[in-house]
């Protein structure tokens, strides 16, 4: 993406003695669950259009494999049982679940298996721009809103430097 938001908010460490290591790790930590909780709320949403059971339609096996692995965890084989005849309504509330945990290459991954199974059924033409918003979100945020900043006093650079080069 040509355009990166950043913050400097939890990173203004020259000379603010109030942002600590603790302040950035939890300002890091907002970033990644705004990102998924946006993340999630897209699942959800589309989870409610795209519910159509496997009988109408073609669906991928690779689609069906990605509910397979999701079986092992608990709370993930709860919603892949009770929706198992609709997969991608299925798939679309495991990764609202896993959305703020998962890597932006899983996350990308998952989503264009998704899309790959959708690009196969006769419904395609309705639902050719679902995963749209998704895709720019991760394009353009990635799995966080923003990239911190980290700001220091030049002094502890030039400490660090030294230690280094020593």
């Amino acid at each position: 993406s040509w355009l990166k938001f950043g913050s400097w908010i939890g990173g203004d460490r020259d000379g603010h003695p109030d942002v600590t290591a603790e302040v950035t790790q939890k300002s890091l930590k907002m970033h990644r669950e705004m990102s998924g909780s946006y993340l999630a709320k897209l699942c959800e949403d589309l989870s409610e259009t795209l519910s159509f059971a496997v009988e109408r339609d073609d669906i991928d096996p690779e689609l069906f494999s990605i509910l397979n692995y999701w079986r092992k965890d608990q709370e993930l084989n709860k919603i892949v049982t009770r929706h198992y005849d609709e997969p991608y309504r299925a798939a679309l509330l495991c990764m609202a679940r896993t959305a703020s945990i998962l890597s932006i290459g899983q996350l990308r991954d998952n989503f264009e298996i998704l899309e790959k199974s959708l690009r196969k059924s006769k419904a395609y033409p309705v639902f050719k721009d679902s995963f749209k918003p998704i895709f720019e979100h991760l394009d353009h945020f990635g799995n966080t809103t923003a990239c911190l900043d980290l700001r220091q006093d030049s002094a502890v650079h030039e400490e660090a430097v030294h230690d280094l080069v020593k």
